[in-house]
């Protein structure tokens, strides 16, 4: 039953994002106390009225408390809007920060879709407000052609580092959530870290993490040994548990974090957001470390000797068609699943969301992988 809600609210969304009228801002609110409802567990039941408090998705009197981030452009604006009633019907009620970089990015069609339905959204130019700052805040040199290498992937990381959010969930437009994702702070691995990171697909070939610098170390051995640690008030190089667990630090996978749902808690990040700035600002310009953003938040919080948590599953998989996977038959691509982090080992696996690129038409007899598994630690 809670799967069909979850479907719903997923179906709403799509008709939202092309819709032009605003009959949906007047939902009453028996219909998300139904849709709360029907995603109950029967082995979870609980009140209605403490349920919000439990996902952390009530309103606060401090707005900037918790929020999530979502970075969109005029291509994608469709799914954002799908994400954000989705969000909504599954009963987070936090303020949403859209991020773009320079006007372009977002027309003033795209921001009217965006904000018609919802007062708590906001929407962001990262780069025009900081290439009005001057000094160190500015982190482009004053330079709009640096402004501009941040129109991509980059403009997530940059997003985080400028909110003045505290406790922030980022999620990419074409994520398909089953649960609301606040409820991710109240587990384990957040309370204890501030953090939760989910491992993308392993892929052992000699690119990003992994590709030999001159034939020698890998990229995230030369990254961590060459860090100007100094700079930050930071001892040398300390390879951390989580590392040297990596499949990447082992050289194993050129990939280890899927950046399409973070969670972060700014108050608790210690010098790591500092480090995320230099990475996004500077390293990445001389080290590939990354395809796109998403190594950079792990490895920030590793550069900075900063705990952070990694899910114990694994990636799962799932296609609508193959996907070229006969040319790497260790490796299937499509869209991934990602499972509950819980560290209960008793605890059932229990989906969270799906990180969609599916395309085409769906066809029989396709490859998939979508059991729960844990991480597996390489030998």
């Amino acid at each position: 039953m809670w799967l069909l809600a979850c479907i719903c609210c997923f179906a709403l969304g799509l008709i939202v994002s092309y819709t032009n009228t605003s009959s949906l801002s007047l939902i009453p609110s028996k219909v998300l106390e139904t849709s709360r409802w029907l995603r109950t567990r029967p082995s979870t039941w609980q009140s209605l009225s403490h349920a919000s408090s439990v996902t952390g998705s009530s309103i606060s009197h401090d707005e900037y408390a918790r929020g999530i981030i979502m970075c969109l452009h005029n291509g994608i604006v469709a799914m954002g809007v799908s994400l954000i009633r989705e969000l909504r019907c599954l009963g987070n009620l936090e303020l949403i920060q859209v991020y773009h970089c320079l006007p372009t990015e977002l027309s003033d069609e795209s921001r009217a879709l965006l904000t018609r339905n919802d007062a708590r959204v906001e929407i962001i130019d990262v780069c025009t407000d900081i290439l009005a700052k001057t000094g160190a805040e500015n982190l482009f040199g004053g330079k709009v052609e640096k402004a501009k290498t941040f129109k991509n992937y980059w403009v997530k990381p940059l997003a985080l580092y400028h909110t003045k959010l505290r406790e922030v969930i980022l999620l990419d437009a074409d994520a398909v959530l089953l649960r609301d994702p606040a409820v991710l702070r109240t587990m384990s691995g957040y309370v204890r870290t501030g953090t939760t990171f989910f491992h993308d697909r392993i892929a052992n070939a000699n690119r990003f993490l992994n590709e030999k610098i001159k034939g020698a170390n890998s990229t995230v051995k030369v990254l961590v040994n060459a860090f100007p640690y100094k700079k930050f008030g930071l001892g040398g190089p300390k390879p951390s548990e989580n590392l040297n667990m990596t499949f990447a630090w082992r050289g194993l996978s050129a990939h280890e974090m899927d950046s399409s749902m973070v969670l972060i808690d700014k108050t608790r990040a210690g010098k790591a957001l500092e480090v995320l700035k230099q990475l996004i600002s500077k390293m990445r310009f001389h080290l590939q470390f990354s395809w796109g953003d998403k190594e950079s938040f792990w490895l920030a919080y590793e550069l900075a000797h900063q705990e952070y948590f990694f899910s114990p599953w694994g990636l799962s998989l799932l296609e609508s068609v193959p996907n070229n996977d006969l040319a790497h038959p260790e490796t299937m691509c499509g869209s991934m699943a990602h499972f509950l982090p819980t560290e209960n080992d008793t605890t059932a696996s229990e989906l969270l969301y799906v990180n969609e690129n599916a395309k085409g038409q769906a066809v029989a007899d396709v490859q998939y992988q979508s059991d729960a598994s844990h991480a597996a630690v390489p030998p």
